[in-house]
């Protein structure tokens, strides 16, 4: 875990995992298994804050869609773990977190026996671990992984599981799924384990082994209608989902833009710019005339590759100042202005 990620699509549907099994009567334990941020692009899976219609997923749980669009809204640098533990608290009073920095090599096993400590069973009956990239073998010293060895510990505490694990690309999803579910049932035998595989935004499962003393929670409870939407592809909840006609996005309400042809950077482009009452539009947010709600407008697509893996650099225009700039398309719905509004400097143009 990492905080870049905090409102990403992927937290959306493990806030929803986790207020479902709260709702069941678990005590839940958190360890983030957190890492420090990096450069790449991950965690910006954010666009179903604006899906509308049979898209739109506040179907999923209207309350937790709400409360997240805040956080999914923020800049990177903004983004706080803390911002999701106290959303979390807010359908879990008794939750614990551990969340301090995981450090990988001979320091990781400081860390995890504070962790071991802190998410005691006492205070926690499942305990929540959500690393990187997931679960990797019986040992190790990765601060991206969790081990067999790690989930015994709490396993052998009576405590029942839920693990956070990102699917690879060796083979296909589905064989992943079937041989976690089958290696998992080998380790923890006295329990249920069952798995649910997330489509939206980067595949992921969640598998939870539930100790057998906590079944009679989950039995016949097992399926979280929640997450039926993020385990759909979004062609597929299309055809099967409730039309939504609500507009839960925060959009200005006054003036029209008029359409902002593709132009140079220039005191001409920005005097053109200046002046012009802001009014966020509908668009996928790479078109040519695309308006954030922080009045920031596509001009064009440079065709200069971006910082983040896959992308490509689009020159924006502030509404408010004028000020024109770089940025990467996965950023342009919450970028803001570098010059009027404090947002992050902006890429090259050149």
């Amino acid at each position: 875990m990492k905080a870049q990620y905090v409102g990403d699509i992927g937290e959306f549907g493990k806030v929803l995992i986790l207020k479902h099994l709260a709702g069941l009567g678990f005590k839940i334990g958190v360890n983030w298994v957190l890492t420090e941020n990096d450069e790449r692009g991950d965690g910006n899976h954010r666009d179903y804050v604006d899906y509308q219609g049979r898209d739109c997923l506040c179907c999923c749980d209207e309350k937790v869609f709400e409360q997240i669009l805040p956080l999914a809204r923020k800049e990177r640098v903004d983004r706080r773990i803390g911002d999701l533990e106290n959303l979390i608290r807010g359908f879990s009073e008794s939750v614990v977190f551990y969340s301090k920095e995981y450090i990988g090599g001979k320091a990781r096993r400081t860390f995890e026996e504070e962790a071991f400590a802190k998410l005691s069973s006492d205070k926690a009956d499942l305990v929540f671990f959500d690393p990187d990239n997931g679960v990797a073998g019986e040992n190790g010293n990765s601060s991206k992984h969790v081990y067999l060895s790690d989930l015994k510990c709490y396993w052998e505490r009576k405590q029942s599981l839920l693990t956070y694990h990102h699917l690879g690309r060796d083979c296909t999803h589905d064989e992943q799924v079937d041989k976690m579910r089958l290696d998992f049932q080998r380790i923890f035998t006295d329990g249920r384990v069952y798995i649910y595989h997330l489509r939206r935004g980067t595949a992921r499962v969640y598998i939870l082994c539930v100790r057998e003393e906590h079944l009679p929670k989950v039995l016949d409870k097992d399926l979280i209608p929640a997450i039926q939407p993020l385990i759909m592809t979004k062609e597929g909840w299309a055809k099967v989902g409730k039309y939504c006609g609500k507009n839960h996005s925060a959009k200005a309400t006054t003036g029209i833009l008029p359409p902002v042809p593709s132009l140079p950077a220039g005191s001409g482009l920005a005097a053109s710019l200046k002046g012009y009452t802001v009014k966020a539009s509908k668009n996928p947010t790479t078109s040519i005339g695309y308006v954030s709600r922080n009045g920031q407008v596509v001009i064009r697509n440079t065709g200069l590759p971006g910082t983040d893996h896959g992308q490509s650099v689009y020159q924006l225009g502030c509404l408010r100042c004028g000020h024109v700039y770089g940025a990467n398309g996965a950023d342009i719905h919450l970028r803001k202005c570098p010059s009027c509004q404090g947002g992050a400097p902006g890429l090259p143009l050149e």
